[in-house]
């Protein structure tokens, strides 16, 4: 219950830095931009220019593993690993993640989260066991994590102090009752959550459309879960939100001391966990430079020359 109470009281310290991110989304994708974008005309883009001079600068491809050994007998296998190293990356498509967490660390803070997802069976084969039994091997992956998703122990005074952090997501509840992982107690009392249920107080995916104010219908039954990594535990929770009820199921981390959560930001605050980001150092000029664009329009536009001319 403690331990709710302080994923609660973090995620409404985190409500602030949401709803500003959200604002300088909207500037950024201008004022023609469906009905809810940037509520003063855009003229000149400043926000938009320069992201996408850091997301190119640095995410633009691929990164590149080179493997070697100085043993003569491993260098085929060596050039194979390293192969199938970049392939992998490339099945990844590390180079979008990588763009949308540049993207995020401009506006506040970037987050990825190392994992293993189910194999693909149509490209790779299952393997089997000793006891002639079938099971999917899983396959490294790299997912980007929204700040509106985004679990962090705001009093923690460096990223590298938390003690715990995660994200929450929507599962389908169905494939939820069916996992044989977790705990049938726990399961027995989980009850289906619409999106509105997390999203009352406002998220950037709100721009397009919005969610908030309308109801929307998820094709299946969806419930709202969070992966939360303990430090002190060195292990992986994965609970129900807003519901008190103890974890699905606990598993232990095998990764770095660091945990499986990865962030990038562009700028670091003292005694603080949140960054201060470049769109928010450039919002007053950007909306400085719009303003004065705006008036020398307005001006133009109330220009008239009027010619003095004899009746007839």
């Amino acid at each position: 219950a403690r331990f709710l109470k302080a994923i609660r009281s973090s995620r409404d310290a985190l409500e602030p830095f949401r709803r500003v991110r959200k604002e300088l989304i909207k500037d950024y994708v201008g004022s023609w931009y469906a009905e809810s974008g940037a509520e003063n005309k855009t003229l000149v883009n400043l926000i938009k220019q320069t992201a996408r001079i850091y997301t190119v600068a640095l995410a633009a491809n691929n990164p590149k593993v080179l493997v070697q050994s100085p043993v003569i007998e491993n260098l085929a296998f060596s050039r194979r690993f390293e192969i199938n190293l970049n392939k992998l990356i490339s099945d990844m498509a590390l180079d979008k993640t990588f763009r949308a967490i540049v993207m995020d660390a401009f506006f506040c803070i970037g987050c990825g989260v190392v994992m293993m997802r189910d194999t693909d069976t149509r490209f790779h084969g299952l393997l089997e066991s000793e006891e002639d039994v079938w099971f999917d091997p899983g396959e490294p992956w790299f997912n980007r994590i929204s700040l509106d998703d985004l679990i962090l122990d705001m009093p923690a005074r460096e990223l590298s102090k938390m003690r715990y952090c995660g994200h929450r997501y929507r599962a389908d509840y169905e494939k939820v009752m069916d996992e044989p992982g977790y705990d049938k107690k726990v399961k027995a009392k989980l009850k289906p959550t619409s999106r509105q249920h997390q999203d009352s107080v406002g998220a950037a995916r709100d721009i397009a459309s919005d969610w908030a104010s309308a109801e929307y219908y998820d094709l299946n039954d969806m419930v709202w879960l969070m992966d939360v990594w303990i430090a002190e535990n060195n292990s992986i929770v994965t609970m129900a939100c807003d519901q008190d009820m103890p974890p699905l199921i606990e598993r232990e981390w095998v990764g770095s001391q660091a945990g499986p959560y990865k962030f990038l930001s562009l700028g670091d605050t003292p005694d603080n966990v949140i960054p201060p980001s470049p769109a928010i150092n450039l919002k007053g000029m950007h909306d400085l430079q719009n303003r004065l664009h705006r008036r020398l329009e307005d001006d133009s536009d109330a220009h008239r020359v009027v010619n003095v001319f004899h009746t007839g």
